[in-house]
């Protein structure tokens, strides 16, 4: 697939998804796992996929689908963290505390 091409794929699935599972969902599961591997880092698509992957009647690519999407989410929400924590302690003032000194 060429860049940009997997969104692309993903809107068209997401349009006519009822119809294209109708007609063949097996042919339509193996084109949403094609798509897994070019999504990996984009939180909304995987959501997308997953989704259209469970209209689909999937039921073997799930945990992936939720490991990818907890990969880049995570990451989001530690970055957003450190940042929120860096703007709030500017000058470093923030230090961890010890399990133990809660």
């Amino acid at each position: 697939m060429a860049a940009g091409q997997p969104a692309e794929v993903l809107k068209v699935y997401q349009q006519y998804c009822d119809r294209l599972v109708a007609t063949d969902s097996g042919k339509v599961l193996e084109s949403l796992h094609a798509l897994i591997g070019h999504m990996r880092e984009d939180v909304p698509a995987l959501e997308i996929l997953l989704d259209l992957s469970q209209k689909a009647g999937d039921t073997t690519h799930v945990t992936e689908l939720y490991d990818c999407w907890r990969m880049p989410a995570c990451k989001a929400e530690i970055s957003k963290s450190s940042r929120l924590l860096s703007e709030a302690y500017p000058d470093g003032a923030a230090e961890p505390v010890a399990h133990s000194q809660l």
